[in-house]
């Protein structure tokens, strides 16, 4: 029985609360009667809803499809408490309260987007950012305009088959009939703080940049490479025409004329590790043969 009682505890009740729901669950004889296993009833306390007059409200346990007028919390919130016209909405919510009300206590509640477990609202007519505490700083608000809105601890959207999109901007009208003049993206804000929104980049057009400066790179450094060369002849052709190992004459090159020769050739050896660097890096993260191409096989954006 631990498992039946663990599950029927509920951490926000007194201990004496716990004790009555395990003993009404549970009965004298440890039966199972109301203890929900196999989906049979279950008795747990729960939130009770203050429906408006304008809904009708499809309820089983604390699952709830409310069919109204647009409204975030009490009877005098969003455009249906105002009165509005065209703020029709359905509202899908499970676990009013979350999570639920403590035992022996009687709670009637109003929808609470911050609070309530999961929700889909859609409304004709709404505030979303506002009724979900949207950060809207730096991105764009919406108000008085049509809505969907999905909130819950974990949210999942998966297409087995076509993939999944993100359109903005198809009909040019809003649900108010007025031309949209600006089309708005995808803004994708974690934490809620849009403070530091910036713009997504175009992968190919990335790719080619900085290849265009690899390219660069890779001239400059031919360049310098071609340069040392020459010294290094210039300066080989010196040596031998002085004589190897240099006699003691005045006109003998001298250590440091040798140093540089020598640091010469390691700048050409130098050169050519880079040459071969950039060409590797560039297969690895600018080609889709590499193990690192910084291009997504799956995501894309405009």
């Amino acid at each position: 029985m631990p498992r039946i009682e663990k599950a029927n505890k509920n951490k926000n009740s007194t201990p004496e609360a716990n004790r009555r729901i395990r003993q009404s669950t549970l009965g004298n004889d440890n039966s199972l009667a109301g203890a929900g296993f196999a989906c049979t009833p279950k008795f747990e306390p729960l939130p009770q809803f203050i429906a408006a007059d304008c809904e009708k409200v499809i309820s089983q346990a604390n699952s709830y499809i409310v069919l109204g007028r647009d409204r975030t919390a009490g009877r005098l919130s969003g455009y249906g408490g105002l009165g509005a016209t065209g703020a029709h909405s359905i509202d899908l919510v499970v676990g009013r309260s979350a999570p639920g009300a403590p035992e022996d206590e009687q709670v009637y509640v109003d929808p609470n987007f911050s609070t309530d477990a999961a929700r889909i609202y859609i409304s004709e007519k709404t505030d979303v950012d506002e009724n979900f505490f949207i950060s809207s700083r730096n991105s764009i608000n919406s108000v008085s305009r049509s809505a969907i809105a999905l909130k819950a601890d974990a949210v999942r959207i998966i297409a087995e088959d076509s993939g999944i999109k993100l359109v903005t901007g198809i009909g040019g009208r809003n649900s108010n009939g007025r031309l949209v003049s600006r089309v708005y993206g995808v803004d994708l804000i974690g934490d809620n703080d849009d403070r530091d929104l910036q713009p997504m980049v175009k992968g190919h057009n990335l790719v080619e940049f900085l290849g265009k400066i690899i390219d660069q790179i890779n001239d400059t450094n031919g360049l310098v490479m071609e340069l040392t060369n020459a010294l290094s002849i210039y300066q080989l052709g010196l040596l031998l025409a002085l004589g190897f190992p240099w006699p003691s004459s005045a006109g003998a090159l001298t250590p440091s004329q040798v140093r540089a020769l020598i640091s010469n050739l390691s700048i050409t050896l130098k050169g050519v590790t880079q040459k071969t660097s950039l060409a590797i890096n560039t297969i690895n993260y600018l080609t889709s043969v590499g193990n690192k191409d910084i291009l997504s096989s799956y995501h894309r954006v405009n």
